[in-house]
């Protein structure tokens, strides 16, 4: 399974989590359960690791009952019982607000929970949804890996290309559309008012992984730390300029810091925000995600609740002020009495109600050490690389303990009390702590405390010192300016324009840009062999393809969705196989697994013919025009005209006339 795939909010679970249990075995409950109580009914959690709540099933007519669902945001924002007290949710005569926030859940999985709680009667729906839209799938089953297999090809055609990365984030936001939309719609015909909640981001939260170590991006980080911002902006704003790199996070990360620490915020949010977005993970909603959400709230009839905007309203700034986070997407509880009022200040308006009080408030500061320990050792959940890579997150939230409390000896001692009242799964806790006294070593490195790096490093017991450790005990070395140091791990590297030779200032920065040219030039040439295939492959794919229409034609769909399956293990770019396969899974309904197999021609047209690439794009509109996603059909007629033949055109072409004049 590829790390894209289950990536988790790890810090906000219970600490008994069992994510198998969670995520695939919980999901198959009902959410609800009812219970009898003297003589009345009450709505109860079902689900194992859901909110505590509970409500009865009849509501007070002289409140509006109020649901909160969602994700982890969500989960943080509201205690359903008085926990702590002096909540603003608590305190209405007018609401009886109940919150479903489930941690790690995208919209697929709140859907479901939505759809369920229309049994029972809200007023309204307030969703926080954005930040899981990652393609968690880490189920076993046959249609989970299918969908992991398609995920993985996608996942690894936009490593090698930058444009790529921009397709998966849309396929993403796809998804999370089409969920958010099947909501909206359900709540309009229920009369139900469904507010749809723009999350608010931590962009100065760096992506997830190491940095690049390619000479241009090395040269970028050293007028970085040296307060020379303009120069390394200039350097990194070049390196975005080429094809490969232009949506490449840590490019645009260091770029929108520049422009940050030169005061030009609003070019700096640009930068920021295509670096969340593009980030592997896609933890992190970003404005594109919530501008998206803003159009389709306006076409489906549902509200806005623009909690990004009032982020940026309490920064005074179009880039929020990183100290309301605790990681890269939950706000400090202390500031919930703040977001609270938010929520009311539009429900109240909504409803048409006299505004009551909603001023009380209180205070959680001391919740800021512990939670940034807990995120530190988040960051590791789910590296395979634990031990061989810089992760730039777990750096930032070192950086952050120590800008709480700067002391290294206490701030090891309260990581120790932390990793024995915790359970972290999958990882040795000793190695754990072993790679967090490196991070601190870093820490003082980058912060031109070679020396002190230097003694944490050799306080390390030897059987613990592994790639992490070697990488940063080699920076030391460069910075100390120790020559035999250098030599001995470079002449060690088997990769002689990796890591060390890159560090110690062997490979140049102008074969940056000449290899780079030279390499999308070459990998291009790769993928459209790839798509092209072996001749003798491909005729056997056609076999089972072939064999899989006779079936269509008899109706016997399951037999032709096996064969066209066998055809694209051959081959999973072969044209006609998958156009039979996105025919067949529309045959049976599941539109989003059509859609999925369209996409891949769609998404590497330049590599099909044209007449393969028009089928795509009608098969896609096909599928929108049965779901009454009428713009959305549009948009993909529109992109039909590129490749259609003269023959299709006119048809496009007078289709799309009629459907404006029916929009008019």
């Amino acid at each position: 399974m590829i790390n894209l795939i289950f990536f988790i909010s790890f810090s906000v679970f219970a600490q008994d989590l069992n994510f198998n249990s969670f995520f695939c075995e919980e999901i198959k409950k009902p959410f609800f359960k009812t219970v009898e109580e003297n003589g009345v009914k009450y709505v109860l959690p079902n689900r194992s690791y859901s909110r505590d709540f509970k409500f009865p099933i009849n509501k007070d007519k002289s409140r509006k009952r109020i649901f909160i669902i969602g994700e982890s945001a969500a989960a943080i924002l509201y205690s359903n019982k008085d926990r702590p007290k002096g909540q603003p949710f608590n305190s209405q005569k007018d609401f009886e607000i109940i919150d479903f926030g489930m941690p790690a859940y995208d919209s697929g999985r709140i859907r479901d929970v939505f759809f369920q709680s229309l049994d029972f009667n809200p007023d309204a729906i307030v969703l926080l949804s954005g930040n899981n839209e990652a393609f968690n799938e880490p189920c076993p089953g046959i249609k989970a890996e299918l969908n992991r297999r398609y995920l993985n090809l996608f996942y690894n055609i936009s490593r090698i290309f930058s444009d790529e990365r921009e397709k998966l984030f849309n396929y993403s936001l796809e998804i999370q559309k089409k969920n958010i939309s099947d909501m909206a719609e359900a709540a309009q015909k229920h009369g139900i008012k469904f507010f749809i909640t723009t999350l608010p981001s931590n962009l100065f939260l760096p992506p997830n992984g190491e940095r690049p170590y390619f000479p241009a991006y090395i040269k970028g980080y050293s007028f970085f730390d040296n307060g020379e911002y303009e120069k390394s902006f200039s350097v990194f704003n070049e390196i975005i300029s080429t094809k490969k790199y232009k949506n490449e996070p840590f490019a645009n990360y260091y770029a929108g810091l520049c422009l940050f620490k030169l005061s030009r915020n609003i070019e700096a949010l640009e930068f920021l925000s295509r670096a969340a977005a593009y980030d592997y993970r896609m933890d992190r909603a970003s404005k594109y995600r919530n501008e998206a959400l803003k159009n389709l709230a306006h076409n489906k009839g549902a509200f806005i609740a623009d909690l990004e905007g009032f982020f940026r309203g309490l920064s005074s700034s179009p880039l929020i002020k990183e100290e309301f986070f605790s990681d890269g997407v939950h706000w400090y509880k202390k500031y919930n009495f703040l977001v609270q009022n938010f929520f009311l200040g539009i429900l109240y308006k909504n409803f048409n109600l006299k505004k009551g009080d909603i001023s009380v408030g209180y205070d959680l500061t001391k919740e800021e050490p512990e939670i940034s320990f807990y995120y530190a050792f988040s960051s590791f959940a789910g590296q395979s690389d634990l031990e061989n890579k810089i992760n730039e997150r777990t750096l930032y939230f070192i950086s952050k303990i120590m800008k709480i409390s700067g002391k290294y000896e206490k701030n090891i001692k309260i990581a120790q009390k932390n990793l024995r009242e915790k359970k972290l799964y999958g990882i040795k806790k000793e190695s754990l702590l072993s790679s967090l006294k490196t991070y601190f070593a870093e820490f003082y490195r980058r912060n031109g405390e070679e020396k002190r790096a230097v003694d944490i490093l050799n306080s390390i017991p030897e059987a613990d010192r592994g790639m992490l450790w070697k990488k940063i005990h080699f920076l030391c070395a460069v910075d100390l300016k120790e020559k035999k140091e250098i030599e001995k791990n470079v002449r060690e590297d088997s990769d002689k324009k990796g890591f060390f030779a890159s560090y110690s200032g062997l490979v140049s920065v102008e074969s940056f840009y000449n290899e780079e040219e030279s390499e999308e030039k070459r990998e291009e040439e790769s993928l459209e062999k790839i798509i092209k295939g072996d001749p003798q492959k491909n005729s056997k794919a056609k076999k089972y393809s072939d064999a899989g229409v006779e079936k269509l034609k008899k109706n016997d769909i399951k037999s032709a969705v096996d064969d066209f399956s066998k055809a694209l293990e051959i081959n999973p770019y072969h044209a006609e196989s998958l156009l039979n396969m996105a025919y067949a899974k529309r045959m049976q309904k599941k539109f989003q697994e059509s859609l999925n197999y369209y996409s891949v021609i769609t998404h590497n047209a330049n590599f099909y013919k044209k007449e393969i690439v028009c089928s795509a794009y009608l098969g896609k509109a096909g599928i929108h025009s049965e779901n009454r996603e009428n713009n959305i059909e549009k948009e993909e007629l529109k992109k039909a005209l590129k490749f259609c033949s003269h023959e299709s055109i006119k048809w496009l072409k007078d289709k799309l006339q009629t459907m404006e004049n029916k929009s008019k």
